[in-house]
């Protein structure tokens, strides 16, 4: 942030290939050359913040390290197909086909890219020219022609690419979690019943009826995404990716590995939470001897679920229990859900239970023979211990259920509960938010590699807005405290310094000068001109035609 406005912002035109050379374009105006494009810095997008905070991460780099296999001829460089779609999913476009009316219609953007306006306006080629039929719709390139050839890219770079932007991430986030609070869970992505490679399984679901809510199966076409998210900071940390008919159990300890990997020594992975559907003992204690707290509900059909309820409600004591309740004020609706809210107080109510010896598959992987662990029928085994939490009351739900099983203390169990509870957040913070606003389930075609590729640059798309805005509330929290060098002061020294000045594109170079010194270049004196540049012509010309100082 210390550079010089102007300089900054020449910087961070690293999207395009266009290259910044102020006496080229000043030496094409002089020569009475028409520019192929005029704007104003301070407009048009030209200084993105959100882009140069990517470009500041590396991001920017990586997305156009990122090459199509098996393209012979390039028209176009094959980097800038990739970097458009990229850019589609960080725009949040539904669709290939809404490319040319939301993305190619802006112009200081694909500018930026690397294109030229005359690209812009008339496309790269005149193929096809004849048979078009209506206006031709702003198109530098077809978005068909992105779909090919991002469809090439190999999907170890794509994932090479997404792990390197949450090492980035987490390496620059302001906040970092002292508690370190994860949740790792899976969604379907449904792109179609037509998608080549997909799978199928059959699921429950909870559907309202005129007769109640009953449940019911279905059959799901697609993929499955599970990925490990952390509470705190709201970013993902690892990612995995399969058909829709693929056991989520197995995906566990990969996360973990991935996670610990792109956390590095800024954040220790203390607590994951757990959907019941990637209950298994073997990585459950995998997790144990990791050092990681987990917390998972237990299923109806465990010994270790029929064993805490036995224990809570035993008169005689056989584990040792911890209870805690609490009692809340909160606004509810009378009965039937009409009328004004009311104030009622809510008890919660559950017990910690020590010791469970039930869980018999929670050991070692190499320890179990089949289903059952090496050992089980003689009488000197012993199934390692677990504890659990057991909800009995909380006011407020017509019925509850819910016991979880945790490798970590229990003498506070409504703390356990309340923990749990964050895991919620990924429904609506997450997959939620993925599906319906940044177009999880929309690929440019319907294939599994091509899927797979669309899902990975949507979550580094996700991921660098979610680290972007936690950034941005950062530096203004330090502008408020009166902090030098914050966003806030950075961006008004680099509008105040670029507020007279206009970038000017010819071919394939670009020049940033001052309102008069371009008009200079037309050919039109000014009485006074901007005294931060040239007084005249000549003075402008001398300066634009000086070799640069030596470093």
């Amino acid at each position: 942030m210390e550079a010089a406005g102007s300089e900054r912002i020449s910087e961070s035109l690293t999207w395009q290939a266009a290259c910044r050379s102020d006496a080229r374009v000043g030496e094409l105006l002089l020569g009475g050359e028409e520019p192929d494009g005029i704007y104003g810095i301070a407009s048009a997008r030209i200084v993105d913040h959100f882009l140069l905070y990517i470009e500041e991460l590396g991001v920017g780099a990586a997305v156009r390290g990122l090459r199509p296999r098996g393209v012979q001829r390039e028209v176009v460089p094959a980097e800038l197909y990739v970097v458009l779609y990229f850019l589609r999913c960080l725009a949040r476009i539904p669709s290939q086909e809404s490319l040319p009316d939301l993305l190619f219609a802006d112009t200081a953007l694909m500018l930026r890219v690397g294109f030229n306006a005359h690209q812009v306006e008339f496309g790269i080629t005149r193929r096809g020219e004849h048979a078009r039929e209506g206006i031709r719709r702003n198109a530098p390139v077809d978005p068909e022609a992105i779909s090919k050839n991002v469809a090439k890219l190999d999907a170890k770079d794509v994932r090479a690419f997404v792990t390197s932007t949450f090492k980035a991430l987490w390496a620059k986030h302001p906040v970092v979690s002292a508690k370190g609070l994860f949740v790792i869970d899976g969604t379907f992505i449904e792109p179609g019943e037509t998608t080549t490679g997909a799978g199928v399984t059959s699921r429950t679901k909870s559907v309202r009826t005129t007769e109640g809510v009953k449940t019911v199966s279905e059959l799901t076409t697609g993929f499955k995404m599970v990925w490990m998210w952390s509470v705190e900071t709201g970013l993902p940390v690892a990612i995995c990716f399969g058909t829709a008919e693929v056991d989520e159990r197995p995906f566990v300890m990969p996360l973990i590995e991935q996670a610990r990997a792109v956390l590095g020594d800024r954040c220790e992975i203390g607590t994951v939470l757990i959907d019941r559907g990637f209950l298994n003992g073997q990585d459950l204690w995998a997790l144990d001897r990791a050092g990681i707290r987990f917390v998972i509900p237990a299923r109806h059909d465990l010994n270790a679920y029929e064993e805490a309820a036995r224990a809570v409600a035993n008169d005689v004591p056989t584990h040792k229990l911890h209870r805690q309740s609490r009692t809340a004020t909160a606004s509810v609706r009378p009965e039937g859900g009409k009328g004004k809210l009311i104030t009622k107080q809510q008890t919660t109510e559950a017990v910690g239970v020590e010791g469970l010896r039930s869980f018999t598959t929670y050991r070692a992987a190499e320890s179990m023979g089949g289903r059952r662990p090496k050992g089980f029928y003689r009488k000197e085994f012993v199934a390692n211990p677990i504890n659990a939490v057991v909800l009995t009351r909380e006011d407020g739900r017509k019925s509850f259920d819910l016991t979880l099983l945790t490798n970590g203390p229990v003498t506070r169990p409504l703390a356990t509960l309340d923990d749990y509870d964050e895991r919620s957040k990924i429904e609506n913070q997450g997959h939620r938010v993925l599906k319906q606003d940044w177009h999880l389930e929309r690929p440019a075609q319907r294939t599994a590699k091509m899927t797979e590729i669309h899902m990975c640059f949507v979550m580094a798309a996700y991921a660098l807005t979610q680290g972007y805005r936690a950034w941005l509330d950062a530096q203004v929290r330090l502008e408020d405290e009166g902090l030098p060098q914050t966003l806030g002061e950075h961006v008004r020294r680099i509008e105040a310094e670029n507020r007279d000045k206009v970038i000017v594109f010819c071919g394939d170079a670009y020049g940033i000068f001052y309102t008069s010194e371009f008009s200079m270049l037309l050919g039109r004196r000014v009485k006074n001109p901007n005294p931060k540049g040239a007084a005249n012509i000549d003075e402008l010309m001398a300066r634009l035609r000086a070799p640069p100082p030596r470093a």
